[in-house]
C-alpha cells in the first residue's frame, strides 16, 4: 500500500479509506469531508455538523 500526503488534504481521507478497510466496517468521520471527496460515502459514517465545531 502506498499513501502521500497532499496539499488537498487526500492524506486524510487516504487514512480514513485505510481505516474503514482494517475494521472492514464505516467508521466516523467529518460530513464535510464528504461533500469534498464523494467517495468517501463508502468508508465514513457522517458525523453531526454541528460536533464538529469550526476552526475559524
Amino acid at each position: 500500500m502506498i499513501t502521500n500526503n497532499h496539499a488537498r488534504g487526500q492524506s486524510l481521507v487516504n487514512a480514513f479509506e485505510i481505516l474503514a478497510e482494517l475494521e472492514e466496517e464505516k467508521v466516523p468521520g467529518p460530513a464535510k469531508l464528504i461533500k469534498t471527496y464523494p467517495r468517501l460515502a463508502e468508508s465514513i459514517e457522517p458525523g453531526d455538523e454541528d460536533e464538529q465545531g469550526r476552526l475559524f
